[in-house]
């Protein structure tokens, strides 16, 4: 990366959080950390996918295993998934 880019970032982040006092970054925080995870819980619409499963014994045998999994988005963010072989 540029050596100048870098360090104007890093003069960004550092201004940024000598003007913004520390409880509206905490606060900023946890809301941003909220919407990540709403965000990979709750992506797109419903969801269709088919999985590949190897299972392995302790004596090193192979066993696979081919799945199909969906998901159904709910009113009020709750879903439902349904695996079948």
């Amino acid at each position: 990366m540029n050596e100048k880019l870098l360090m104007a970032r890093w003069a960004m982040a550092l201004s940024l959080s000598l003007i913004i006092p520390g409880t509206a970054l905490a606060e900023d925080a946890a809301s941003l950390v909220q919407q990540s995870q709403a965000a990979f819980h709750y992506a797109g619409t419903d969801l269709k996918a088919r999985v590949k499963m190897t299972l392995l014994t302790k004596e090193g045998q192979q066993r696979l295993r081919d799945l199909m999994m969906l998901r159904k988005n709910e009113a009020g963010g709750n879903q439902r998934y349904f695996l079948y072989f």
